[in-house]
């Protein structure tokens, strides 16, 4: 098998073993089970060079999980440590158009030679040492794969020196395979809906115990605010864990900081809370790590707290750059495409709340006599109800919206049948034209959707000026860059 083939063959493992395993190698690393509280085994694969956890913890380690901005707070928490003059680690899921850019070296993603490199050491070792006897019984010789990836990712961090790393949580916290790391330097949660139910529970409760375990004794964490349901957990947890959890500061309690001057790399109001986060884990990181947190700051008592930063508020010219130099692909980004006043608004909000936040982004940046149309997709997991529900709002607003659901999301995805099932997008367009929203239109991909687009609008003029929403699923927003030739980033 090829590389591409054995990356599909690690896929096909996610459908046959329900577990997430992190294996590791001569390791000593948590094999961790969903939906097995409790659950801690270790294996040894014995492996030579995987990282030890003591390697992993040596990493210095952002964490970060959360429902909505994970991505965006990590991207600019990348942003400030690289701007000190740090060669950064950053893992995060899912990638858009190349698996490589799940692991990036100082914000770029890896170069495809070095995936391979570290691709085939990892497999390759694996192979060689799978017969070796183990603690527990092991359902396949590989780890699925997301656990492979994690693996990888911690390898090639330490491999390549890095000197602080951002960790970006897949599914929960507690059980996630990123949750080996048993000394981070600071933990970080951003705002907690209601996602992957299936796995984390129908409940912000449910939901917000999964994120709260990736809190550890004496590790600061930050939050920002969240719903009542989800405060109350991510408190009690705090003293569990004996972890002290702070409110962040506001982006307007620092010196130094104006809305007039400071515009952030990644366009959106919501954006202001991810930076706010991701300036209090970078602060804090650097009080730790270079000793410039004041002797009074430090974290000697567990429980949340809503007040009192343990750094000084003050925003530098070199952060407020590192904040407005910051960029992350799809997400409210907007592509021109040439040749033509067509414009793309990409944003892959896959919640009720971040597709809120889309639609108030969508609003303040389209062009206001500019026809609109909407194309949308939501992975089978979702509730497709509830998630339309701003999207139909924006319908109401500007009734020239034409709407269509594409169904070919990710491309890169060797799983997918060539002649997929559209029978879950006919019931979003059923949905739709129920609601009164009006006519939609089934695409089987995002090319076609595009096509549909114009042939809608019918007079050649309106199709050449129109703006086009594309949201719903990470997958779809991989899919558009991938048929417009975007660049990997």
């Amino acid at each position: 098998m090829d590389l591409m083939e054995k990356l599909a063959h690690l896929r096909l493992l996610d459908l046959s073993v329900p577990c997430n395993l992190l294996w590791g190698g001569s390791v000593l690393l948590p094999l961790l089970c969903h939906g097995c509280p409790g659950f801690s085994a270790f294996v040894v694969l014995g492996i030579v060079p995987s990282p030890q956890v003591e390697d992993v913890d040596r990493l210095a380690v952002i964490h970060i999980t959360g429902t909505k901005g994970k991505g965006s707070t990590s991207a600019f928490s990348e942003a400030l440590l690289r701007a000190r003059g740090l060669k950064t680690g950053m893992y995060v899921s899912p990638h858009l158009q190349e698996v490589r850019e799940r692991i990036r070296i100082n914000g770029r993603p890896i170069p495809r030679e070095m995936f391979g490199r570290y691709f085939y050491e990892i497999w390759d070792l694996l192979e060689k040492n799978k017969d070796l006897p183990t603690e527990v019984e092991l359902p396949t010789s590989h780890p699925t794969y997301f656990r492979f990836l994690t693996l990888m990712a911690f390898h090639i961090f330490r491999a390549e020196r890095v000197e602080a790393t951002i960790l970006e949580v897949g599914i929960g916290g507690t059980y996630d395979a990123t949750n080996v790391v048993s000394r981070p330097v600071a933990c970080g949660i951003v705002s907690i809906g209601l996602d992957h139910e299936a796995v984390l529970g129908n409940t912000i409760a449910s939901i917000a115990e999964h994120k709260a375990g990736i809190m550890k004794e004496n590790v600061p964490a930050f939050t920002d605010r969240q719903v009542p349901e989800a405060a109350e957990v991510l408190a009690r947890f705090a003293l569990t864990l004996r972890a002290p959890l702070f409110l962040i500061p506001a982006l307007d309690q620092y010196r130094g900081y104006s809305p007039a001057t400071l515009r952030l790399g990644i366009p959106g109001r919501h954006q202001l809370s991810n930076a706010a986060l991701a300036l209090a884990l970078t602060k804090t990181w650097l009080g730790f790590r270079r000793g410039e947190l004041p002797a009074a700051a430090q974290f000697a008592e567990p429980g949340f707290r809503d007040s009192g930063a343990p750094f000084q508020l003050e925003l530098t010219a070199e952060e407020a750059k590192a904040l407005e130099e910051t960029t992350w692909e799809g997400r409210c980004q907007v592509i021109p495409l040439p040749q033509s006043g067509v414009r793309l608004f990409v944003d892959g909000a896959h919640t009720l709340e971040s597709l809120t936040a889309c639609v108030a982004w969508f609003r303040e940046s389209a062009r206001p006599d500019a026809p609109r149309a909407l194309v949308c997709n939501f992975s089978f997991d979702r509730n497709p109800a509830r998630l339309l529900r701003p999207l139909m709002e924006l319908h109401r607003e500007t009734p020239n919206v034409a709407t269509l659901e594409g169904s070919k999301g990710d491309t890169l995805n060797n799983m997918a049948p060539p002649n997929p099932d559209l029978s879950f997008q006919q019931n979003l367009r059923k949905a739709w034209e129920e609601a009164g929203c009006g006519p939609a239109t089934v695409a089987p991909t995002v090319t076609d959707a595009l096509q549909l687009i114009a042939t809608i609008q019918g007079d050649e003029k309106a199709a050449v000026d129109t703006d086009v929403l594309i949201t719903g699923s990470l997958h779809l927003v991989g899919a558009t860059l991938n048929v417009v030739g975007h660049e990997v980033k």
